[in-house]
């Protein structure tokens, strides 16, 4: 998540974008049995349902 939200910070467009950043997001997020926000919220901002 770490260097998730610095990529964010770098380059948000390339970010939101890029499939391996969905792919990544989406398996922590599925891996987590309870969503943390951080997250939660970094999921929303890619606009992916998990």
């Amino acid at each position: 998540m770490q260097a998730l939200n610095k990529a964010r910070q770098v380059a948000p467009q390339q970010t939101r974008y890029h499939p391996q950043v969905h792919e990544t997001a989406r398996a922590i997020a599925l891996a987590e049995r309870r969503k943390s926000d951080r997250i939660a919220n970094f999921t929303a901002w890619l606009g992916l349902k998990v």
